[in-house]
């Protein structure tokens, strides 16, 4: 169709999709950790009006930040990352928003199995369901998760960071420690109630929940060392000759040793995931093992709630969020419209 490439582009039209998408993974874990797992937890949902706003909120602010993955790019002007910046940061009150509505709907369901004391609501959760483990560990691995994605959202702090080992060590204890960890938690009574079957070997199931979380952790906490002291990330840093690598990164050698640690310990988590996955799938049938759908109550309702109605048309807020991307991406999209980049491409064949 073209003989040029304008990468420029291509990158911009890339990440104004590749970042939303990241959410749409992350929604199935916010429904989950809103609507089933407080009753799993034995509690309820604190208020149902703070969960509308959160998903509200997360629709409204993560739809028009993708140019943050371009902080570094040139031809974006720096009004544009700027604006950004402030939409970026903008994510974490919605993040605040769940950490303080189920960290109380979880201490509520402590409270209710006998939990006393400052943090016994915490020991009192039903940590030998591993459904239930796995997502509050989950939630865990949010807040170190969300605390690196701050410095990632600033302009000028990621620059210090910027394609090093850290991004992917964030990414690490986000989607592959809090995601992951969510669906594998749902897994443990989606499986029954979708096969009739019981769940296969419960206790191989809290293993897998525990070695994934302490793997990722692991490998995320040193891969944020790494990362800090300049080990880029995309690059096979271990095949240099030993001499140039140690004079380059023999400082955060350790570092990458414990990275590697923590993935094998990942993969042993995994390992024994999908043992007590597949062991579900193909097991017998029994007719009390059929699990029902943990939806949860909530004791802050909507009804009379001003928030609610304010929340509820969906139509609006979806043309506001529509407007806003427009005005943050159209001053991105004209200049390189007018002042196209023809660069030759790749010849594959």
């Amino acid at each position: 169709l073209t003989h040029t490439i304008d990468p420029l582009l291509a990158r911009t039209l890339f990440w104004w999709t590749g970042h939303p998408i990241v959410y749409f993974w992350l929604m199935p874990g916010y429904i989950s950790i809103y609507a089933l797992l407080p009753r799993q937890a034995g509690g309820k949902l604190i208020s149902d009006p703070l969960a509308r706003l959160a998903f509200l909120l997360l629709f409204v602010f993560s739809l028009p930040v993708g140019t943050h993955h371009q902080y570094t790019d040139p031809g974006i002007s720096p009004i544009v990352k700027g604006i950004v910046t402030a939409l970026t940061l903008s994510v974490a009150i919605p993040s605040l928003i769940t950490a303080f509505t189920i960290a109380l709907s979880l201490e509520y369901g402590g409270r209710r199995r006998g939990g006393k004391g400052l943090m016994g609501w915490w020991t009192a959760l039903p940590w030998k369901d591993a459904s239930v483990a796995a997502q509050v560990l989950a939630l865990v691995s949010f807040i170190f998760g969300g605390a690196g994605g701050i410095i990632n959202a600033s302009w000028q702090l990621d620059n210090v960071v910027h394609n090093t080992l850290w991004i992917p060590a964030h990414f690490h204890l986000t989607v592959g420690t809090m995601t992951t960890l969510v669906f594998m938690g749902v897994s443990f009574w989606l499986l029954p109630h979708l096969t009739g079957r019981r769940l296969y070997r419960p206790k191989l199931a809290l293993w897998s929940v525990w070695l994934w979380f302490l793997g990722l952790m692991i490998w995320g906490f040193a891969g944020h060392w790494a990362g800090m002291d300049g080990v880029p990330r995309r690059a096979w840093v271990s095949a240099l000759p030993h001499d140039q690598y140690m004079q380059l990164y023999g400082a955060v050698h350790l570092a990458l040793i414990i990275v590697g640690i923590g993935g094998v310990i990942a993969a042993v988590g995994a390992i024994l995931y999908y043992i007590v996955f597949f062991g579900t799938l193909f097991g017998q049938k029994e007719p009390k093992a059929m699990v029902e759908i943990p939806f949860t109550e909530y004791i802050t309702s909507s009804e009379g709630s001003v928030l609610a109605r304010v929340a509820e048309p969906l139509g609006l807020w979806t043309l506001i969020t529509f407007v806003i991307t427009l005005a943050v991406y159209i001053p991105v999209f004209w200049p390189m419209l007018t002042h196209p980049i023809h660069a030759p491409g790749f010849v594959l064949w």
